[in-house]
């Protein structure tokens, strides 16, 4: 940020800007042309506007000249731009900024535009409800989520066009300081399949500070993904939160060995999820873990006795263990 950047104005201007969203440095080449006075930029449509920088101790603005279907056109004047036919250099001394400027319309119209109705069969065999589902894969939706950039507002008002890939790009986008514990409990509801319910508690809310509570809280709960949500917090949480203290986990191996015995496919497999990936923390928690699955298989439930196999399968096995062994024992603050 505090680098300088540089423009050159010719007869083959190739500014290069720094790009604050998505955060990269975009040389654009192929979008700006010289005139006497001005410099006119031709960018994507997903970067919009220029927020100002400095030329030669003078603070210059962009406008936006009007809207294209998939490019921005903008103007950038200067005053003290020489007639002379020779190549100009000026230094930049603020970065530009660029903003998006897609409000939920556009997403959706972003979306729709991007649908593939074939992928949505092939989706419903893996347990995706195709109900409003456009078929976009979520490799592409991180792609616009990433061009978009984190906005909390654009997050809340796509969520609520039902449509299933909106929910997701919602969960890719939205800030997580700016998540509050009444958005979690109104979108969890709203949970109706397993790959929106994942993505929204292991993208999203295992980074707020509602996190834990809603965790335990999440898992008494009756509804199917309600209480997946609840478990994939916990998944979440001890994946991302390297800081998380042991003690953190043992409401959530309370959790996993109370819900243990819910045969819902899943349920089930969240329960798993969860109790693995605290066990693989480190050499502490793994023991916990372990001693918990053992605990479970001697219930007498078939759900219970999957759970137990399938973390435990992995729990002891020897590249888990060898990996937790050669790990470096965080020290407890």
């Amino acid at each position: 940020m505090g680098r300088f950047a540089f423009l050159k104005a010719s007869s083959r201007v190739s500014p290069t800007a720094t790009i604050l969203r998505p955060r990269a440095t975009m040389c654009l080449p192929r979008y700006a042309e010289r005139s006497c006075s001005s410099i006119h930029w031709r960018v994507p449509s997903s970067l919009a506007r220029i927020t100002g920088f400095i030329l030669r101790g003078a603070v210059t603005d962009c406008s936006l000249l009007r809207l294209a279907s998939d490019h921005m056109n903008f103007t950038h004047t200067f005053s003290e731009c020489p007639n002379s036919v020779g190549r100009v250099t000026f230094k930049v001394c603020r970065t530009i900024t660029w903003r998006a400027l897609m409000d939920a319309d556009a997403v959706l119209a972003r979306l729709r535009a991007m649908a593939n109705p074939k992928n949505v069969e092939g989706m419903a065999r893996f347990g995706i409800n195709p109900k409003d589902t456009l078929g976009i894969s979520v490799w592409d939706l991180r792609k616009l989520a990433k061009e978009i950039g984190r906005d909390h507002r654009l997050a809340l008002a796509v969520w609520d066009s039902g449509i299933h890939e909106a929910r997701l790009l919602a969960a890719f986008v939205d800030e997580p300081a700016k998540v509050t514990a009444a958005q979690m409990d109104a979108w969890v509801r709203d949970f109706d399949s397993w790959d929106v319910c994942d993505q929204a508690c292991t993208d999203l809310f295992d980074q707020t500070r509602f996190a834990p509570a809603k965790a335990v809280a999440w898992s008494r709960r009756p509804e199917e993904f309600v209480k997946r949500g609840g478990f994939a917090l916990m998944a979440g949480i001890a994946w991302h939160d390297k800081d998380a203290k042991d003690a953190a986990f043992a409401p959530f191996l309370e959790a996993i060995r109370r819900e243990a015995t819910d045969d819902r496919n899943y349920v089930k497999k969240a329960v798993s999820w969860a109790l693995r990936n605290i066990g693989k923390r480190n050499l502490a928690l793994n023991r916990k873990a372990i001693a918990t699955a053992r605990a479970i298989q001697k219930i007498d439930s078939k759900a219970a006795r999957w759970i137990a196999s399938d973390a435990l399968r992995k729990l002891t096995g020897e590249a888990v263990q060898k990996r937790l062994r050669e790990k470096r024992p965080r020290r407890e603050l």
